[in-house]
């Protein structure tokens, strides 16, 4: 669904990313902490081994055989910024991306580490055309867990790389 369909929720969008990170999070037998959503600059904390992990949520898109997502804010709210864009980093506070991908139904969760890029970053499902291989973050390596396709969508399998 586009932007300027009438439908178009940003906030409901994000909703659903966020519950069916936590569900593939918890079902992978991870602690998940919730946070207030009181001004943090990430949605939820993983506790792992005795420390906290910074996850902030993310909703992925298919684009060109690649789960796409955004690594950084985009804020253009007339009070703060005259409706301006402004694209702000999460470098140093957030540890890691967890990407839901509603095409796929697939969760990822990527360390902030391994994303090399402030504008889009890129998690390969199908070989590149071109058979570039180095530098290719493949999406299997991130994946946390298949989430069940919804009843109405056949399911096609994909045995990735």
């Amino acid at each position: 669904m586009n932007r300027d369909h009438p439908s178009y929720d940003p906030n409901r969008i994000g909703a659903i990313s966020e519950a069916r990170i936590i569900a593939a999070l918890i079902e992978a037998g991870k602690v998940v902490l919730e946070s207030n959503k009181q001004a943090l600059p990430f949605d939820l904390a993983i506790y792992e081994n005795g420390r906290f992990v910074r996850v902030q949520c993310k909703t992925g898109r298919v684009f060109r055989g690649a789960v796409c997502f955004r690594p950084h804010r985009l804020r253009a709210a007339r009070r703060e910024t005259g409706w301006q864009r402004r694209v702000t980093s999460y470098l140093g506070e957030v540890d890691a991306f967890a990407v839901y991908c509603p095409e796929t139904g697939d969760v990822y969760l990527v360390l902030i580490e391994d994303v090399s890029t402030q504008r889009v970053c890129t998690l390969r499902l199908d070989p590149a055309k071109n058979n570039q291989t180095r530098r290719v973050r493949w999406a299997s390596r991130y994946l946390i867990g298949a989430q069940p396709a919804p009843a109405s969508v056949e399911t096609t399998s994909n045995p990735g790389p």
